[in-house]
């Protein structure tokens, strides 16, 4: 091949300005992280509000048994350190 069929050939790209115009694309980066922040938020609060809808397992509504004894009668003196005499009822 001569030289003139290989130039004719050849693609020619236009020549990059030196002020090649700038894509808007400043502050993508926050915008991101605020859309994230909010769908996580968003997210969260879902999960809370559908955790305190649903009924709890393994817990009894049931009232408490009364206690036994005299409601009158003084409250029996526990020892208080180790080798302290223990009261006689």
């Amino acid at each position: 091949m001569s030289q003139t069929t290989a130039t004719k050939h050849k693609k020619s790209s236009p020549a990059p300005s030196a002020t090649a115009p700038r894509k808007k694309s400043a502050g993508g980066t926050l915008v991101g992280i605020f859309v994230g922040l909010v769908l996580g938020m968003l997210i969260a609060t879902g999960v809370v509000w559908y955790m305190n809808k649903t009924p709890v397992p393994f817990m009894e509504r049931v009232k408490p048994a009364p206690l036994g004894g005299n409601p009158n009668q003084p409250p029996v003196k526990l020892p208080g350190k180790p080798g302290d005499p223990v009261p006689r009822a």
